[in-house]
């Protein structure tokens, strides 16, 4: 039952019926109770409508944010992976910066030593020459075979190092 056909509702007339006044005004209450569920009734569907359109706003909305997300967690993995492997590269590189700074070491050691069996080798030159100046001419051939085998083991010795 609605209020328009409460409206409606007509009642016959008798002599000993109901006041007309007061089931008019009855039906006037009834009218006005019906008319106000009514309203009340749209206002809830119209309320009930909007919530809906939100909620599907909000769906959509926290849809997109969840995509958001996971494209978030994907990217921090994948930069996660890149660190890993950029850290595992760095710690590589200083191995082997340090296998070449050991390698430099050793090799100003043998450089140094190198350097010290040269002055050596001056200081004997210097020695042998000064020695056959002052020896007769008949030792000096002996002397100067021995001052060229000496020379060649240590030119041997030098290149041996060098290596």
């Amino acid at each position: 039952m609605d209020a328009d056909i409460v409206r409606e509702v007509e009642f016959s007339r008798t002599l000993r019926g109901y006041n007309m006044a007061e089931v008019d005004s009855f039906l006037e209450q009834m009218e006005g109770m019906f008319r106000r569920r009514d309203l009340e009734q749209e206002n809830a569907e119209k309320r009930l409508q909007q919530e809906l359109r939100e909620n599907a706003d909000q769906a959509r909305r926290l849809a997109l944010l969840t995509a958001e997300l996971e494209d978030v967690r994907r990217e921090s993995q994948t930069l996660e992976t890149q660190l890993t492997q950029t850290r595992e590269a760095l710690r590589a590189e200083e191995l082997r910066s340090s296998q070449l700074n050991a390698e430099l070491e050793r090799m100003r050691s043998a450089l140094a030593a190198a350097q010290a069996d040269a002055v050596q080798a001056e200081q004997r030159s210097r020695t042998l020459e000064k020695s056959l100046e002052a020896q007769p001419q008949n030792r000096l051939a002996e002397v100067g075979a021995a001052a060229k085998d000496s020379l060649k083991k240590f030119s041997d010795t030098l290149r041996a190092k060098r290596k």
